[in-house]
């Protein structure tokens, strides 16, 4: 079991499109339960221009992602969530839930 995360995407009528889509361009990637207690993410995109995108000065602060469950993070707040988790890159670029 794990949490889709995505970026907040806004149309321009302002309804959110972001939660829910897995394409790969919004779809950031997904937390998924490991043994021992450890805990996962699985890269739908290239972490490092995720990270680089967090950390500009527009989404540092700024609730940009959002999880399947509606909760918002700032990019800060979404890097550090990642601190503890193993990166793994093998799904970036495809669709997935």
């Amino acid at each position: 079991m794990g949490t889709n995360y995505y970026w907040r995407l806004v149309s321009p009528t302002g309804k959110e499109v972001g939660q829910g889509n897995n394409d790969p361009k919004i779809h950031i990637g997904k937390t998924s339960a490991r043994p021992a207690g450890k805990v996962a993410f699985i890269a739908a995109q290239d972490m490092g221009n995720v990270r680089r995108a967090c950390q500009r000065d527009a989404y540092l602060m700024h609730q940009c992602i959002v999880n399947e469950y509606g909760r918002l993070y700032t990019g800060d707040e979404f890097l550090s969530m990642l601190r503890v988790c193993t990166i793994e890159t093998d799904s970036i670029g495809t669709y997935f839930s």
